[in-house]
């Protein structure tokens, strides 16, 4: 089944946003790897505004705000202070959703086999979309030693492993001096979604690995208990992690963002890192969270353009496609900058390469922002369902299904990145985003 999507947002704005052809005014070439298809048009966006960061709201990301306001200028130090800030709350908001996780694990263990799993899956689904934004702010102190303090709490990509998260259950659930192991593909939130949506009390290693036989001994009530004892230490080390990052990256006013102001190299240093995290949509959006489910490109699935299935980054949760738009909408922050208290965004990398001097291609990029912003508002379908509908589509020769179209608009706001933002602004593109033409 095509999908049919709707022209409100090109009327609305008079531009042909993302899927399009570029206007006569408009000349920046699209990016190499895929044709410049004529695709029809964008959904409609609900006009409603997101929930304010502390809300109880349990981690959605509302529909395309109002207040993406394009034509604003903005200096460097300005940016900075607004990207930093924004961050900071951010970085508060997750610290702060890991503490009510805990809560509800805590809550939900007193009796694991009785108790509804509703509000402790809520708490970890809302913890889990705001660190979906902090994916997108892997800056300075956040993302030192490696991306250390990132890949204990989110380790994704690299897939969890259940079988060794499985082992360690049973060592947690044995020892009460167990302590966490040093694999982050065994802990951090991909684990917890693994022990509390895993519906079966099976384990998941193989039938002849030594888990397997001690763990089918285990009435079912002993094995929920077991969960439970791994569940505890790790969600007491994903808050600790959580007030980590809060901590390194500083509080609003005072960030590693505001205190580089005035600083020629340490500015330079911190608009390059926060540059680089714009090609996040490009290298893990367009990449993993598309390409490899939806069955986009063979380098990420081989049986390209029948779907991998499973191969979504929330298979078990079904969130894949809430993720997407907690990571666009973290995007959508650093092109056009962070709400001020009345709720209005003062500006950001677009209104800083408009102050440069470039017009058109901040224009350009915020069209493309607000595109990508639009595509999911009005759908209320999970990701398998939306891959159904793209129907195999060949995404580099046309894209009438939303995901094509989502993957062309990423591949043009790519493009500006790679070509015209690097240029203005004298920044590197980095190695990856050179390197992928797909």
């Amino acid at each position: 089944m095509r999908f049919k999507v709707f022209l409100g947002l090109a009327l609305a704005t008079g531009m042909q946003l993302g899927c399009g052809k570029d206007s006569d005014s408009d000349k920046t070439p699209p990016p190499a790897g895929e044709p410049d298809a004529s695709v029809g048009t964008q959904p409609q966006p609900i006009p409603t505004d997101p929930t304010p960061d502390g809300g109880e709201n349990p981690g959605d990301v509302a529909p395309v705000p109002g207040n993406l306001v394009g034509g604003l200028r903005m200096n460097q130090s300005d940016l900075f202070r607004n990207l930093g800030d924004g961050i900071a709350r951010k970085t508060a908001a997750f610290s702060q959703a890991t503490v009510k996780l805990s809560e509800a694990i805590t809550s939900y263990c007193a009796d694991p086999t009785a108790t509804d799993r509703t509000p402790v899956r809520a708490a970890w689904k809302n913890a889990m979309l705001r660190w979906e934004e902090l994916e997108v702010f892997q800056v300075g102190p956040i993302a030192a030693d490696g991306r250390k303090l990132k890949k204990g709490i989110y380790g994704w990509p690299q897939e969890a492993k259940t079988c060794g998260i499985d082992d360690e259950v049973l060592k947690a659930s044995k020892d009460p001096a167990y302590t966490l192991p040093i694999q982050t593909d065994r802990k951090g939130l991909q684990a917890i979604e693994y022990l509390l949506y895993e519906d079966s009390l099976a384990s998941s290693c193989t039938a002849s690995h030594p888990v397997t036989k001690e763990w089918n001994a285990m009435s079912p009530e002993a094995r929920a208990q077991a969960r439970c004892a791994y569940l505890k230490p790790v969600v007491l080390e994903l808050q600790a992690s959580a007030q980590t990052v809060q901590t390194v990256w500083g509080s609003e006013g005072s960030n590693y963002l505001t205190t580089v102001i005035g600083h020629a190299p340490k500015e330079k240093a911190a608009l390059q890192s926060l540059y680089e995290n714009l090609f996040y949509l490009d290298t893990d959006v367009k990449n993993y969270k598309l390409a490899s489910p939806a069955g986009h490109d063979i380098m990420f699935c081989p049986s390209s353009p029948v779907p991998c299935t499973g191969a979504e980054e929330f298979p078990r949760s079904q969130i894949s496609k809430e993720a997407i738009q907690a990571n666009i909408a973290a995007f959508t922050d650093l092109m056009y900058g962070f709400e001020d208290a009345s709720r209005k965004r003062p500006g950001g990398f677009a209104a800083l390469v408009r102050e440069v001097g470039d017009e058109a291609v901040a224009t350009r990029s915020e069209a493309i922002t607000r595109d990508l912003m639009s595509y999911f508002a009005s759908q209320n379908e999970s990701l398998p369902a939306l891959i159904t509908q793209q129907n195999q589509e060949d995404c580099t020769k046309s894209q009438i299904s939303l995901l094509c179209q989502l993957r062309k608009s990423i591949n043009d706001i790519s493009g500006v990145l790679k070509n015209e933002y690097s240029r203005i602004l004298s920044l590197t593109v980095p190695a990856d985003p050179i390197r992928d033409n797909h």
